[in-house]
């Protein structure tokens, strides 16, 4: 099979997890016993990619905003909209400015180390978009944008404080088609209800 054949049916794929999970969210939230939270996060966006045989590695912070279903205490469904915006990288007179948005979707594995510590591991989805532009010192060319679903997973670190809220430590990776790396690494607060 050609490169783009692979691409696609992976393409594909996501998209019909995202399509199957989702009933599966709304199904788990409606189950007695499983916890609501909401919640918030601030951090810096980690972008490389290799744009005109320049590789370039691209910082700045971003945000995220999500919603979670947890059901018992090892397990949860959570979802988000992350932003990581004005993402920029200069090498030589050579510039790359990168945009990244995107919905998340994960499965939630929690263990949790006495009362308010807990470890999480995430593993689901990222439809997402960008939105890239390239300047080579002398002229900036058109706004490059493409979209997709790709594998996403996550590991952190939270610290209960009471009942309601949550502190946590959060480390993304993304799996963007045609980049090599992209990840967040953030600080949030979580609201429990």
């Amino acid at each position: 099979r050609s490169p783009w054949v692979l691409v696609s049916v992976w393409e594909v794929k996501m998209k019909t997890l995202f399509r199957c999970l989702a009933p599966a969210v709304l199904l788990f939230a409606s189950t007695a016993h499983a916890e609501m939270y909401i919640g918030g996060a601030t951090g810096d966006g980690h972008y490389e990619a290799t744009e005109q045989g320049i590789p370039f590695k691209a910082e700045d912070s971003g945000s995220k905003a999500f919603v979670g279903f947890k059901k018992g205490r090892f397990f949860a469904i959570e979802g988000g909209y992350l932003d990581m915006a004005d993402l920029e990288s200069t090498v030589g007179t050579d510039r790359l400015n990168v945009d990244v948005t995107g919905w998340d979707l994960f499965v939630v594995l929690v263990l949790p180390l006495g009362k308010r510590t807990e470890l999480f591991a995430k593993g689901g989805g990222l439809a997402w978009e960008t939105e890239s532009t390239f300047f080579d010192g002398m002229t900036t060319a058109p706004p490059v944008e493409a979209d997709g679903t790709d594998f996403a997973y996550a590991v952190g670190i939270g610290y209960l404080i009471g009942r309601h809220f949550s502190v946590r430590v959060e480390q993304e990776y993304f799996e963007i088609e045609g980049t090599d790396k992209v990840k967040f690494t953030s600080l949030g607060l979580e609201i429990r209800f």
